[in-house]
């Protein structure tokens, strides 16, 4: 059985995005394709805070916890998995809940996120589509993996267009809660 569930248009799509479905808690979210380098069980890495395979060294981390300090990921589901993602530039291994599907998405089928996500999620997410009748947040992949250390996070940083310089401190994106 494959994962790959195409959702084109066209008998034989030309420009499409792959998008690999992954569930953390009750959110559905998508790491695009050109970003995935492999797929663990969660189980075999639990222990690890790093994971290397094929000479490429991955700093592991939990997708629900990066989004919600207050949230993990079940270390020890069966369908568990542990993705391990790269931009090119830097690499990051993610823990989620499961996998629902590989897709294929045409670009017409992908919005912009609604003018309601204002503040640090325009940087978290790339836009948005429908799969099987439920929202899926597409997921910044440069976002993704550049590390969290990385404040504030830049799109130019991570493409290596510029050199890392200290800002002081990490600054939490989440809202204060003084008033």
């Amino acid at each position: 059985m494959s994962l790959l569930v195409r959702k084109s248009r066209s008998a034989a799509p030309t420009n499409v995005n792959q998008q690999l479905i992954v569930e953390c808690g009750p959110m559905r979210m998508s790491i695009p394709g050109k970003g995935i380098r492999g797929l663990l069980k969660t189980i075999e890495t639990t222990f690890q805070d790093t994971i290397t395979l094929l000479g490429e060294t991955y700093e592991k981390s939990d997708l629900a916890n990066r989004l919600d300090p207050t949230k993990t990921v079940a270390p020890f589901s069966s369908q568990g998995r542990t993705i391990l993602c790269s931009n090119g530039v830097w690499r990051k291994a993610y823990a989620v809940d499961r996998i629902i599907s590989l897709v294929e998405i045409e670009p017409s089928d992908i919005v912009p996120l609604p003018p309601h996500f204002r503040g640090a999620e325009r940087e978290w997410f790339a836009g948005l589509f429908f799969f099987e009748d439920a929202l899926v947040l597409i997921i910044n992949l440069d976002w993704l993996v550049t590390p969290t250390d990385v404040v504030p996070w830049r799109s130019e940083v991570a493409a290596g267009q510029t050199s890392l310089k200290s800002e002081g401190g990490l600054m939490s994106v989440f809202p204060s809660s003084q008033t």
